[in-house]
């Protein structure tokens, strides 16, 4: 089986589901696939920017963002009990100006359903095995629950993460180093007594911000010595 499009998305992820987004709404013929089963359904990444959220305007989806998501006007920084600094995001010169928690579960079905309103939709359990391309563009091989078929682009894009097969592909290196120690992050309960509109943070790296009404939770990252 083969098929041609302008653009191959490889991973549909935050970055792979806006990319088709933007391309489809410029009507390019483009296909966007993972080898995951479906989106995530945990929470990872959650900050979304003032800069993000501009672009979330221009795609049209800002108002089911805001909705779904909880604002962050601020961060309080600590050092143990002595109060250090409050940062405040609501005086950005921005249209936005503000932090977005919205999980990043939430942030790729939202994204998927952009995709559906414009004509698109991203295919799940299509993995990239291989590719080669030519002065015209690329062939791809893809693995799906019914076998292989290949599929020629204009162009290919990886947005597959760390891990990416289109970077292993090219034998591009991906220069990185690790940060010393660990961390435990959870989403948890607590008792909460700041502004349900800031974020705190302490001299020691732990940091804590809500999560949207809906999960009546909050984020905690903090660092774990290599015993736990």
């Amino acid at each position: 089986m083969s098929s041609n499009c302008d653009v191959l998305v490889v991973g549909a992820g935050p970055v792979g589901l806006f990319l088709a987004c933007d391309l489809t709404r410029r009507d390019l013929d483009v296909r966007v696939v993972d080898k995951n089963d479906g989106p995530t359904d945990l929470s990872k990444a959650i900050g979304i920017h003032a800069r993000s959220l501009e672009l979330f305007q221009d795609l049209g989806i800002i108002e089911r963002a805001i909705e779904r998501g909880q604002i962050e006007n601020g961060a309080l920084f600590y050092s143990a009990d002595h109060f250090l600094a409050d940062i405040r995001l609501d005086k950005l010169d921005a249209p936005y100006p503000m932090l977005l928690d919205l999980e990043q579960a939430q942030t790729e079905r939202l994204l998927m359903e952009r995709l559906a309103e414009l004509g698109g939709r991203d295919e799940r359990q299509t993995e990239l095995v291989g590719f080669v391309q030519d002065d015209e563009g690329v062939t791809a091989t893809l693995k799906t629950s019914s076998g292989e078929e290949t599929c020629r682009a204009r162009f290919m894009v990886g947005c597959d993460g760390a891990h990416s097969a289109v970077r292993h592909g090219l034998g591009s290196d991906f220069d990185r180093e690790a940060f010393p120690g660990n961390m435990l992050l959870a989403d948890v309960k607590l008792d909460w007594e700041l502004p349900p509109t800031a974020s705190w943070s302490n001299s020691a790296m732990t940091a804590c911000s809500l999560l949207p009404p809906s999960r009546a939770a909050a984020r905690g990252s903090s660092p774990m010595s290599p015993a736990m």
